[in-house]
């Protein structure tokens, strides 16, 4: 027994030593890349303040302020690497998320920078053109009429002077009946138009009031609201006043602002959507790249590959040596099995975090008293996504037929019973190992920064 004890500890030395040189050979430190992380810094900032400045038109005030300001920060601190790194594709969603608000906001300070010298002027052309319009179409035909009413009346006292003279249609002179329905008819007219005169005189200050661009569009509206009011119904021939006509109602709400202009396809407002969306675009792409990854040479590579190729090529010698030189072993039934390892079965998972820990979170997720393994709460919904592979990796090896030590059924694992206890013992000193190995880690970092290569040594068979 003393002798297949230093065997199997010459064998599980042999086996380590490649693994200890493949875990050299592949080992990265991440490192920020400063000079990129000082270019999204200020890209950022200067993000930050069209995005703080476009919250302010959404919600005005410090509420506004903390918005964008809010925005900016979760944006930066994910695209700079500096949180949710364990949970990458939740950090590149939320970073999307945070994009589209950064640009949406950014979309007012660019629009409103682009259009600042004509949309006051704009605005002010538009109420005019709606206010002009009312005129020709109602105020206008009024002055028309009346005028055309005088015109008749004039004729009509005319015609009714010639008759008068002798030089009428009728050629006679003297008041005859032509001449008094001359007269008739000018004096119906006349007092037509003095009544559409004086309503004409009532109108015109308010149709005719001077425009200038101390008015703004919403008071040349309610002037012009005030002045249909006072025209007679069949003076206005159904004309009806729109406040969009005056108003650009599509940037009284601020936040479907961007929405109508794009859809519009006004050019500021594609011109401010292309500018934010490449800002924020290249800070995203930046990010990608934010985490550098600093590789071994290709020497120290092919070296270590070497070293790994010598070393498992005098493992398999040693082995060999050691089975010809020891007496030969009966086979021994399944109710001889006990902790001492005969052979070494190395998985190589790659984690993120300590080995220690992996095993430690394993073996609390085993009930002692049913063996059954939560795997669906404790292990498959683990904070760590590599941690969580890695355990769905390791029950599957558990269960491969040369260990059998787990058992999947109606899709939950169980620790087959008989091998409980062997579980058990080789978790405990699993994680001693794994202990000591962490321990003698120069760069503590190397846990957090970077996934590495962890080797786990599984006993195959086991003896009384």
């Amino acid at each position: 027994m003393p002798g297949s004890m230093n065997s199997a500890s010459r064998r599980s030395k042999t086996t380590n030593l490649p693994n200890k040189s493949k875990k050299l050979s592949q080992r990265k430190t991440n490192d920020k890349d400063i000079i990129l992380l000082l270019v999204i810094s200020i890209l950022n900032a200067g993000s930050g303040y069209t995005t703080i400045q476009g919250a302010l038109r959404i919600v005005p005030g410090a509420v506004g302020f903390c918005l964008g300001g809010t925005i900016q920060l979760i944006l930066f601190l994910l695209l700079s690497g500096f949180t949710a790194k364990h949970a990458p594709l939740r950090k590149w969603f939320a970073a999307l998320v945070f994009a589209f608000l950064s640009v949406y906001t950014s979309f007012f300070t660019y629009y409103d920078n682009i259009t600042e010298g004509s949309k006051q002027q704009r605005a002010y052309d538009k109420a005019v053109t709606a206010h002009r319009k009312l005129v020709q179409e109602v105020y206008t035909p009024m002055k028309t009429q009346l005028e055309q009413l005088e015109s008749e009346a004039i004729q009509n006292e005319k015609f009714a002077k010639d008759e008068i003279d002798g030089f009428g249609i009728t050629g006679e002179k003297g008041h005859g009946d032509k001449t008094k329905e001359y007269k008739a008819k000018a004096i119906e007219l006349r007092l037509e138009a003095t009544k559409l005169k004086s309503r004409v005189k009532v109108l015109q200050g308010k149709f005719e009031y001077q425009l200038n661009k101390k008015l703004t569009p919403e008071e040349i509206f309610k002037k012009d609201n005030q002045a249909l009011a006072g025209v007679p119904s069949k003076w206005r021939n159904g004309y009806q006043l729109k406040r969009n006509d005056y108003i650009d109602t599509e940037v009284e709400i601020s936040l479907l602002t961007p929405y109508y202009k794009v859809v519009k396809r006004e050019l500021p407002a594609l011109a401010s959507l292309f500018i934010a969306v490449t800002v924020d675009g290249i800070i995203i792409l930046l990010g990608t790249a934010i985490d550098k990854k600093r590789k071994t040479s290709p020497i120290t590579v092919g070296a270590h590959s070497m070293a790994t190729t010598i070393s498992e090529i005098k493992g398999a010698r040693l082995t060999l040596n050691e089975a010809l030189k020891s007496k030969g072993t009966p086979i021994p039934r399944p109710d001889q099995r006990t902790g001492l390892d005969n052979a070494i079965d190395v998985v190589t998972l790659r984690l993120q975090g300590r080995g220690s820990m992996f095993l430690q979170n394993f073996y609390e997720a085993i009930d002692p008293e049913t063996y059954e393994i939560d795997y669906h709460n404790s292990l498959r919904d683990n904070a760590n996504p590599s941690f969580a592979l890695g355990y769905r990796m390791l029950l599957d090896h558990l269960r491969s037929p040369h260990l059998g030590w787990v058992t999947l059924k109606n899709g939950n694992w169980s620790v087959v019973e008989s091998y409980y206890s062997i579980l058990s013992n080789w978790l405990n000193t699993e994680i001693v190992r794994q202990c000591n190995e962490e321990c003698s880690l120069e760069n503590k970092t190397v846990f957090v920064d970077s996934d590495r290569d962890i080797p786990f040594q599984i006993p195959i068979f086991s003896y009384k």
